[in-house]
Order: C-alpha cells, then structure tokens, then sequence
C-alpha cells in the first residue's frame, strides 16, 4: 500500500465521541417546533454539503473532486457500517475505528484499529 496524499476522517464516533448528546440537544431543539427528530435521520445526513447520507458515496466523491485527488489517492477513517460502505464505494482505501460496533460489522473495511494515534498516522504516511 503506497502513501495516501490525503486522509479523510469520519468525526463523530471516529475522532469524537459526541453523536449521543448531539443528538439529544437536536432532538429538543426540533421538538420546540414541533418536528420529531428521529435518530435514523440524524445520523443519516451529512453537514448540509450533499444531498444523500451514507452509505452513498456522494459525501466522499465530493470530498475527493474538492481536493482534486483519485480514490486511490486517499485512506478513510471510519467507524460505522455505513461509512464504510460510503468509503470503498467512492473507491477509497478505509480503516475501520473500533467502537461500540462488533469487529465483524466493520469486516468491510481494508484494515481495523482500536485508535487512532501519531503513531498509527506515522506508519500510513510512511507506507
């Protein structure tokens, strides 16, 4: 495996460990108008930036044409079945982050780590 030029990082649940608050202080917020907001649909959008969630690919597809690299270019980090599945479906390289989900439902993935530290980034950035 050659050196990626890029690497992109799934955040929530990959670099921070946020999503379950996030999601309650959305939910109040959308229920003060009235809208329920279901997890489902929470977790399911991307910041605005495309129209489809993962699993589709649109949020790295654009993320590659923004950066003006090919798929084999970039190494993701992720930690969902559906970010995995977004991931090498763009056609990238993805390393799946261990959390609460079960090893063999991020089996997908080209390789899987317990964290991601300097050392970790060291050896991609070496290979």
């Amino acid at each position: 495996m050659s050196a990626p030029s890029a690497i992109l990082f799934d955040f929530n649940g990959t670099l921070s460990h946020d999503e379950p608050l996030l999601l309650r202080i959305y939910q109040g917020l959308f229920a003060r108008y009235g809208k329920p907001l279901r997890e489902d649909e929470y977790f399911g959008q991307l910041a605005g930036l495309t129209e489809q969630g993962k699993p589709h690919p649109e949020g790295y597809l654009r993320a590659l044409d923004l950066l003006g690299l090919g798929a084999s270019e970039v190494v993701a980090f992720e930690d969902t079945e559906a970010g995995i599945a977004a991931a090498t479906s763009a056609g990238l390289r993805c390393i799946a982050v261990r959390g609460p989900l079960s090893d063999d439902r991020l089996g997908a993935a080209d390789g899987l780590v317990d964290r991601i530290d300097v050392a970790l980034l060291q050896r991609l950035l070496a290979s």
